[in-house]
């Protein structure tokens, strides 16, 4: 049995209706009342980091708390309450509150994580340990 979404006719649509099906298609409504707001993450690689983008256009970097607990990256940013005095008659984005973490790999140095805010990107450095090669040769006494 396939499920197959309902499409109306153009004969039955209100010019309201049309609309709202059309922004809702294409902008898909952030509501805070029912669901959970999760900025989308960009992450690189490179030999000395990991290098943690955030897409989170309208914060200030005061909004922003990162902390490392027991290996668990977690990046919030809060947002105190404010009452709009604005009526929209339509309203497709809101900045909101969100919280995301990470696992740390094991080679992520904790001590030296940095983060910058600019331009909507929240870019988090976390740098690697050095790693130490061992010496693979080893001479083994006959006996």
């Amino acid at each position: 049995m396939n499920l197959v979404r309902f499409h109306k006719p153009n004969y039955m649509y209100s010019l309201n209706e049309l609309y709202n099906d059309f922004f809702n298609d294409v902008l898909p409504t952030v509501n805070k009342s029912t669901a959970a707001y999760s900025p989308a993450v960009n992450v690189l690689e490179n030999e000395q980091s990991f290098h943690l983008e955030f897409s989170a256009p309208g914060y200030e970097k005061e909004n922003f708390i990162i902390k490392n607990t027991n290996g668990v990256l977690t990046v919030k940013a809060e947002l105190k309450e404010e009452k709009e005095n604005k009526e929209y008659s339509r309203k497709s984005f809101a900045v909101v509150s969100f919280e995301r973490s990470f696992d740390l790999p094991e080679n992520v140095n904790a001590d030296k994580i940095s983060a910058k805010y600019t331009n909507g990107i929240l870019s988090v450095e976390l740098p690697k340990k050095e790693v130490v090669v061992e010496n693979s040769e080893r001479l083994i006494a006959i006996e």
